[in-house]
Order: structure tokens, then sequence, then C-alpha cells
């Protein structure tokens, strides 16, 4: 695995533990999944996760 995979990897499952940590504090699933794909987006379009 490449340094970028690493990088990947890493920002994935920060955003994984986030969006878990906003699903508890809210009680919900559905919050948990939306701010995981809404941290997602953010990542890769502020150049965090790339290709």
């Amino acid at each position: 695995m490449g340094a970028k995979q690493k990088l990947n990897a890493a920002h994935l499952t920060g955003t994984a533990l986030v969006a878990i940590l906003i699903g508890v504090i809210f009680h919900s699933t559905a919050i948990a999944l939306g701010a995981f794909a809404f941290l997602l987006v953010v990542d890769y379009v502020s150049g965090n996760i790339r290709r």
C-alpha cells in the first residue's frame, strides 16, 4: 500500500469516527450517515482524498 492510499485510509477512518460521534450525540443513524456523506464530500473537494 502506497503513501497516497494510507493517507486516504486515514482520512476515511477519521471521517467515519467523526460521523459516528455526531450520530451518537444526536442518537440517530440517519444523521450519522448524512454526516459521513457530507464529510466525505468536503474531504474530496478540499483535496484531502486523492484519486
